[in-house]
């Protein structure tokens, strides 16, 4: 039977080979490559015509100043120039994300803000009740030199002179600060900042010394806890005599001072939620009831 094998001894490019012919030779011979043309577009240099820019606005200079004092809103300084102050007094616009009217009493997602003191603000979560503290960091110092510049929008402010920010200003949450415990909770503590007794926030206490994890739980570590309060329970070990246990030293309201941080990881025990845990610098444990 005569196959069209494309090439061969009598092939030639796509005549019929018969299966009587010499064995074919390599499929691709008589074959031949054609570079077909593509037309494309162009464009001749020599017929673009040069843009003229037009000025659309004003331009806004940036100058140097030295802040004289810092408010919520605004910044008393005065100009930097040639490398010396000025006598000028004038005032200037704090960052819009950093301003006190933005934010104090606003609500954005799921957050309410309130600003507790200058610096400092309060959020508060209005799912679940959790409460963050944070402060502007750094802080705006009397004789720092920033850069402002003038806006064309004024958004609610007197002085169309704004703060760049160009010394990275932003709220950070508190760390490390000092308070005073006001109340004692199964795993929490209600507690006030040493400088403002007027605010209260809770504050988880440290792991082992939270009710929740423990109490009537099954054994752990061959040990089961019964609690009879926030600071008094009952350990039992199978072959050993019950030991009944309080926490030494014990919280003293309205005198003893714990330090707080705030941490990444929200505690949650029953509807109450808190980014804020006692550190136990003051080695807290549970020891035997003398």
């Amino acid at each position: 039977m005569a196959i069209d094998k494309g090439g061969g001894a009598r092939g030639e490019g796509g005549k019929l080979a018969d299966s009587v012919d010499a064995a074919t030779y390599n499929l691709v011979d008589n074959r031949v490559l054609v570079d077909y043309s593509i037309n494309k577009l162009t464009t001749d240099q020599s017929l673009i015509s040069p843009l003229d820019l037009t000025q659309a606005v004003a331009t806004l200079e940036t100058d140097q100043y030295i802040i004289i004092a810092a408010g919520v809103d605004f910044l008393f300084v005065t100009p930097y120039i040639g490398g010396e102050a000025q006598d000028t007094l004038l005032q200037v616009s704090i960052p819009n994300s950093l301003r006190k009217s933005f934010w104090d009493g606003k609500t954005v997602g799921d957050w309410v803000y309130s600003f507790s003191s200058y610096g400092t603000r309060i959020k508060v979560n209005s799912i679940n009740g959790a409460v963050i503290e944070e402060y502007l960091a750094p802080a705006y110092e009397a004789g720092e030199i920033i850069f402002c510049a003038r806006s064309n929008t004024a958004d609610g402010n007197i002085s169309l002179t704004v703060d760049h920010n160009d010394g990275g200003r932003s709220w950070r949450p508190f760390t490390d600060r000092r308070m005073i415990v006001e109340a004692v909770g199964d795993d929490l503590l209600l507690c006030s900042p040493i400088e403002d007794d007027s605010v209260v926030y809770q504050v988880a206490k440290p792991h082992e010394l939270r009710r929740s994890p423990w109490d009537n739980v099954g054994t752990i570590g061959g040990v089961s806890y019964v609690y009879s309060g926030s600071e008094n329970r009952t350990a039992s070990q199978s072959g050993e005599d019950d030991e009944d246990q309080l926490v030494i030293p014990p919280y003293i309201l309205g005198q003893t001072e714990i330090l707080v941080a705030q941490s990444v990881t929200p505690l949650a025990t029953g509807s109450e939620v808190t980014y804020l845990q006692d550190l136990n610098a003051g080695g807290r444990a549970w020891a035997l009831v003398p």
